[in-house]
């Protein structure tokens, strides 16, 4: 209909409206992803903008050639489109345009992740767009701020300008604004550690979606409400309202279901229903072989038509190149031979080559094209097959570290206990039943202790089997110097089970006023019996490195407990070599280890990071220097 339009308006010379419909169909090709041509006819809305000095075919071709731009990730020329539509705007005295440009300026910033320039053009924005009382756009600007101080992880300055787009939002009666800025709201309001206010804007959001019958918008507070309820170990109320979700989304996409999907699997195992896990478990992966192939068919699409328009720039680039050259060959010729009727033959001749050359390197550049996707899908099956076995293996290697120190108590035990039955039969042979009795009652002590330390193996698998899931288990009331104190002794006495030569000393500082913390116990012991063992290793492996004997080094690892008005602190400290600068970055991220092939996975600080952060909204950091030591600090908000 557009093209329909297009030629109706050029027969009957109307530019004016030729030039705003082209805008028109050069934001419909950009939607297309047909760059090359977006560009192409939204530069020529600008020149027929220009002819006719019709501002607002002007404003909007700059505008959304900028947006065209930024979509091939063209910053510069993005930008300065931008600048154009800038200067013009404020020279026509055009407020309401150039706060758009503002805010169109901060768009392309945040996509360049510039948040400061970002920031910057959309304050600039609100102040004009408040001046005007454009109820709207002031509601949409305090939403992209808000989105930047969330990125920033300034939450009070988020939180107070997502309350402003709301109460906009609702000024302008944009619905799905309004379900937007609430979700943010509620979402800013769990990161900062207040559920019940979180809990509560989401309430709001679904009461709001149902009314107006905002499928997307009901899900989204639903799966929200799940959350909540879950990380709380209110594992059947979370089951309920993921499954809220669910039916909320009545299949209308899988990328936002999936994860629900999966979810809602490990609710169902934590409460022991391994057939509804298994059912969900297998709903999940479908839904992400679905998104998968969906999100590598996007991705393909969008590498094709990028390639495609940088093709259609270097043929453009090199064709005029080539024509200049042949023009003015052309012209050299006029001069020889202007008087010869050969004239005609040679332009055609001319024209003949100049197509023959773009056909060509128009061919040439569309097989590499070809090669190009082909080689991407190829890779891609690649990564996610070596992804998943190395996964697989990882994990695998993880757990077999993780219950080597009671598996070491076991074998110890078994060992003594095994002495003592031969020392026992030997005292029945000699008749003294009562120091075989003796000997009895230690063997049946040696036999609980391995039944203990089984026993913690067996938790110790089950915890991460539950970490492999994303399944966090359930809170509860735990004495964390006693749990401290307890991991402390393990990790020295797994680690001299294994090196009898090794000796540190052990320091502890706990604060008495710390009481019972709401943890896991069971991951919350497994990430301290990580750092603590991570300690010893690095005091060991310095000891055994130090050359210069006349320095008098004692290994030492250190466990501090400390309470303050809001936060729970432990520290895990140690006088090792200390961490590099250029590594430090680097020692949260899966299957990163310094230590040497066998002796490590990469997975421990990695896994501990996650249950910190994840699983009790708290925050793991290091603090090192090098040849000086390391102390890994856990702190957990109150």
């Amino acid at each position: 209909h557009y093209q329909i339009a297009k030629s109706i308006y050029i027969e009957t010379d109307n530019k004016k409206e030729l030039g705003y419909l082209l805008t028109l169909i050069g934001i419909s090709q950009r939607y297309m992803g047909n760059y090359g041509d977006a560009i192409e006819t939204q530069i020529q809305a600008l020149n027929v903008g220009k002819e006719v000095n019709d501002s607002l075919t002007i404003k909007e071709s700059l505008l959304a050639l900028a947006f065209t731009f930024a979509q091939v990730e063209k910053w510069e020329e993005a930008i300065d489109y931008q600048t154009q539509a800038l200067e013009l705007l404020t020279s026509w005295n055009d407020s309401s345009g150039v706060a758009r440009v503002y805010s169109d300026l901060g768009v392309t910033y945040m996509a360049m992740d510039s948040l400061d320039a970002s920031l910057e053009n959309h304050l600039k924005a609100l102040i004009i767009r408040k001046n005007l009382m454009e109820i709207y756009s002031i509601s949409s600007t305090y939403f992209y701020i808000g989105g930047i101080y969330l990125e920033k992880e300034l939450f009070q300055k988020a939180l107070e300008n997502f309350i402003e787009s709301l109460e906009y939002s609702r000024m302008s009666g944009y619905s799905n604004l309004i379900i937007d800025s609430q979700m943010e709201v509620g979402w800013t309001y769990y990161e900062m550690g207040n559920e019940e206010l979180a809990l509560k804007n989401y309430m709001e959001v679904l009461a709001f979606s149902k009314e107006k019958e905002d499928w997307y918008g009901i899900f989204q507070a639903c799966e929200s409400i799940a959350d909540i309820h879950f990380n709380n170990g209110d594992t059947k109320l979370a089951i309920e309202w993921f499954n809220r979700a669910v039916k909320a989304a009545h299949g209308n996409s899988f990328s936002k279901t999936n994860q629900v999907f999966k979810k809602l699997s490990d609710a169902y195992v934590l409460l022991g229903d391994y057939k509804k896990g298994y059912e969900n478990n297998i709903l999940f992966s479908q839904t992400k072989n679905s998104l998968l192939l969906y999100e590598n068919s996007e991705k393909i699409a969008i590498l094709t038509n990028r390639l495609d328009y940088e093709n259609k720039q270097a043929l453009q680039n090199e064709s005029h190149q080539k024509i200049v050259q042949l023009k003015q060959a052309e012209i050299d010729r006029q001069r020889i031979v202007k008087n010869f009727s050969l004239f005609g033959m040679a332009v055609i001749l001319v024209m003949a080559v100049v197509l023959f050359i773009r056909f060509a390197e128009k061919k040439k550049l569309n097989v590499q094209l070809s090669k190009t996707l082909s080689n991407l899908k190829s890779t891609q099956n690649q990564l996610i097959h070596s992804e998943k076995m190395a996964s697989l293996g990882e994990l695998t290697a993880g757990i077999a570290h993780e219950i080597q120190n009671p598996l070491n108590f076991v074998n110890n035990f078994s060992e003594v206990s095994n002495e003592l039955i031969d020392e026992m039969n030997e005292e029945i042979a000699k008749g003294d039943l009562d120091e075989a009795k003796i000997i009895a009652t230690d063997v049946k002590q040696n036999l609980e202790k391995i039944s203990h330390h089984g026993k913690r193996a067996e938790a110790i698998v089950k915890g991460m089997l539950q970490h492999s899931r994303s399944s966090s288990g359930v809170k509860e009331p735990t004495n964390i110097n006693a749990l401290s104190d307890e991991y402390l002794r393990l990790a020295y006495h797994g680690l001299r089970a294994k090196d009898k030569s090794f000796n540190a000393k052990i320091e502890t500082d706990f604060d008495e006023n710390i009481g019972n913390v709401n943890v896991i116990p069971q991951d919350f012991g497994r990430v301290l019996l990580n750092l603590i063992t991570n300690a010893f290793f690095a005091v060991s492996e310095k000891s055994a490195t130090e050359t210069d004997k006349s320095i008098d080094y004692e290994p030492t690892v250190t466990v501090i407990t400390i309470k303050t008005n809001n936060k729970i602190v432990i520290k895990v400290k140690d006088n090792g070599s200390g961490i590099p600068d250029e590594i430090k970055d680097k020692i949260f991220q899966p299957f990163f280890t310094t230590k040497a092939t066998g002796k490590g996975t990469g997975l421990g600080l990695s896994l501990s990071f996650d249950i910190i952060s994840k699983g009790h909204g708290g925050e793991l950091k290091v603090e090192s220097i090098l040849g000086e030591g390391s102390e890994f600090i856990i702190s957990l908000s109150q």
